[in-house]
């Protein structure tokens, strides 16, 4: 047998290129011949490599997935052509049958090569094949993607995949998820997003190697209590749903470090989320959240109102026990929330009495030329353009200046001369600077005066505060 397979070498490795290149459409699975002897050689090895692969399987299995396959897209077509139609509706279905044969194809080179990622996406796959329950798939396919495809009915055979790490089937109109979906316990990450779930099935909580659970965009109104044993979470999004609370084992999920809640309709915040103490993450945006007479909510409105605030002062600010809740928490969202506020309201100081003025400040307002309830700046206003016209000094410059300016000549004066027009010059100057002083002092003393009651208002509106 030996020496027959050596004979017979180049015949089977020319068999297996064409009947390769039939069967994939996975450009990796194309084999060029090369004419070097390199580049043969490495060509042989991939065969030889995937000659063990294919040896490996069972024969009874590949014909159980050929016919599989085969009565899949054969069921395909019939229904198809049974469909009413123009050339139009022809052409879809046409296009609809290629990609259906675009997924046989994936799915039989992932079978054939052992492949440990199966992508079936934005296929329009109506139905899955009954295949994933064959061994090949069930010990090798650790990540399947069956993203935005209009499933029909629920996850099927794929839960029988005991291996899946990472399991896609956003945008698939799924309104249910099996029972079944427990045994796939090796689950990391699970995207159930942009589907019309209204529950989830109690054995969620088989998979408590979950890393990311995503919920969003679905009608869920309430969570099983089992989600609690999946204790390895990090991070969960249930927003865009109708939601109104959390079952009280969420908070056996510790290590929870992201959790989205918008877009729902929580009235009270869970307080069962105050014993994931690893929490660094949350969006409670969107939703009817008002009340805040518990300690825990009034410290999240005050984390709402004062998003700068130092986590280590809070305890003292919002007037709560100490929470190690708060310490690893570092963003967050309650915006668009109809709160009360009201336990932030500080009492409103007593009203001031009403002053009744005097009549020597409503003397010294009129003295001044300022209205009865003028206020202290326009009082300083006015106080200040009358040191401009009217203060002595101001009117003893102006005096001067006119004199020097009426007695500029050229000719000298005889010393008597000088001497009477200084005398009549210092006479005028004095009776000048007389009644400037004598209009100007009771301006001052009304100003003085108003200033004194200012001073102590000041004194009393601070006493108050």
């Amino acid at each position: 047998w030996l020496i027959l397979l050596i004979a017979k070498w180049p015949i089977l490795t020319d068999f297996y290129h064409r009947w390769l290149n039939s069967v994939s459409t996975s450009p990796e699975s194309i084999i060029v011949g090369n004419t070097d002897s390199k580049g043969r050689a490495a060509t042989d090895a991939k065969i030889l490599s995937r000659i063990r692969i294919l040896a490996s399987i069972p024969q009874e299995e590949r014909n159980f997935l050929e016919k599989e396959l085969t009565t899949w897209l054969s069921d395909l077509h019939s229904v198809l052509m049974t469909l009413p139609g123009g050339a139009e509706w022809q052409l879809i279905f046409a296009e609809q049958y290629k990609k259906t044969e675009i997924a046989a194809d994936r799915i039989r080179d992932a079978f054939n090569r052992k492949l440990n990622k199966l992508d079936l996406s934005n296929l329009r796959l109506g139905l899955l094949p009954n295949v994933f329950h064959l061994s090949v798939f069930k010990e090798n396919l650790f990540t399947l993607n069956c993203s935005k495809n209009p499933l029909s009915e629920d996850l099927g055979n794929i839960c029988s995949l005991t291996k899946l790490t990472d399991l896609n089937v956003e945008g698939c109109g799924l309104e249910k998820i099996s029972a079944d979906i427990g045994n796939c316990q090796s689950l990391l990450t699970l995207n159930l997003s942009h589907n019309v779930l209204s529950t989830l099935p109690d054995t969620i909580g088989n998979c408590q190697s979950l890393l990311t659970l995503n919920l969003s965009h679905n009608m869920l109104r309430t969570l099983p209590d089992t989600i609690g044993n999946c204790q390895s979470l990090v991070f969960l999004d249930l927003s865009h749903n109708y939601l109104h609370t959390l079952p009280d084992t969420i908070g056996n999920v510790k290590d929870l470090g992201r959790i989205n809640c918008s877009f729902n309709y929580f009235m009270y915040f869970p307080k069962e989320l105050l014993k994931c103490e690893h929490l660094r993450s949350i969006n409670f945006s969107h939703n009817k959240l008002k009340d805040a007479k518990d300690p825990a909510y009034k410290a999240l409105l005050y984390l709402k109102l004062f998003k700068d605030s130092d986590m280590s002062d809070l305890d003292r600010r919002a007037g709560v026990g100490k929470v190690s809740w708060f310490k690893s928490l570092q963003r967050w969202d309650f915006s668009e929330n109809p709160f009360d506020l009201s336990v932030f309201d500080k009492p409103e100081p007593p009203p001031l009495p009403v002053r009744k003025q005097e009549q020597k400040e409503v003397e010294a307002r009129q003295t001044l030329g300022v209205s009865p309830n003028a206020p202290w700046p326009e009082i300083k206003a006015a106080h200040r353009k009358m040191v401009r016209e009217i203060h002595p000094d101001t009117v003893v410059n102006k005096f001067e200046t006119a004199y020097n300016e009426a007695n500029k000549t050229t000719e000298k004066l005889s010393p008597e001369i000088e001497k009477k027009k200084k005398a009549e010059h210092d006479a005028e100057k004095a009776k000048v600077t007389s009644e400037a002083s004598t209009r100007f002092q009771p301006l001052q003393l009304a100003y003085d005066h108003l200033k004194e009651i200012n001073n102590k208002l000041t004194e009393r509106d601070n006493s108050v505060a």
